[in-house]
């Protein structure tokens, strides 16, 4: 993604925690003790200024959503899972049409 988009800035909208305790859950690179389970919901925003899914750069502005999960346990990351809405970014660049009725 940074190598498609240039000025690439990330912006939380909503995190939600919870704590069973014992295991901790990061997002963001911020780390949230005793959390069990954290997820957020970031906007991205970038310039396409790289190849991105094959399309060539096309110099226009983007705003993307994506939710990221990372959980840890022990100080160590043992998963992670980032749903980024691809559709969007893809018709923003021109390489797709928005379904009809949008």
């Amino acid at each position: 993604m940074h190598k498609a988009f240039s000025d690439f800035k990330f912006y939380a909208l909503k995190s939600v925690a919870e704590d069973d305790g014992g295991e901790n859950i990061v997002a963001s690179r911020a780390e949230f003790t005793g959390f069990s389970s954290l997820s957020e919901t970031e906007v991205i925003v970038g310039v396409h200024t790289g190849e991105f899914m094959g399309v060539p750069a096309t110099g226009k502005s983007v705003v993307g959503r994506f939710a990221a999960f990372d959980r840890i346990v022990d100080g160590k990351l043992v998963s992670s899972e980032i749903f980024i809405d691809v559709t969007s970014l893809l018709i923003q660049i021109g390489a797709m049409e928005p379904p009809k009725g949008f």
